[in-house]
């Protein structure tokens, strides 16, 4: 199974995981995301309800676990991923909901501090709900 997955283009990989059980409809950030900058590196993010998710980019898949408190506006977001040594490391960051289809996330370098908004000149990065097509 891990090699078919590794195989299997991200949109089609993203389809999968949405029928599996990604909520649509949910008003927060589980489920399936895709960046919208044209400019920007194809990005997804899948956030499942367990805490877990990965983010696919340049054609390589990272698992991480999460927590998120969706209270504040923008909610801190805490992602913590594996490095090459297999140390756990975190990541802070911030995340906004933007309807019900849109996401934006900013992420802070590993050890800096979370970011405290998003600015004109750190806007983040702006994703939409990916649906099963």
């Amino acid at each position: 199974m891990r090699k078919r997955i590794r195989g299997a283009s991200s949109a089609a990989l993203l389809v999968v995981l949405s029928l599996l059980g990604a909520c649509e409809s949910s008003p927060q950030i589980t489920g399936s995301w895709e960046t919208q900058e044209p400019l920007r590196r194809r990005t997804a993010y899948v956030f499942r309800e367990d805490g877990t998710g990965f983010r696919i980019a340049g054609g390589r898949m990272e698992h991480f676990r999460y927590a998120v408190d969706p209270e504040p506006d923008p909610a801190p977001l805490d992602l913590w991923v594996r490095g090459p040594g297999g140390a756990e490391r975190r990541i802070a960051g911030i995340v906004q909901l933007r309807g019900a289809a849109g996401l934006r996330i900013r992420l802070a370098p590993p050890g800096e501090p979370r970011p405290r908004e998003f600015s004109r000149a750190a806007p983040g990065t702006f994703f939409r709900r990916s649906l099963p097509r």
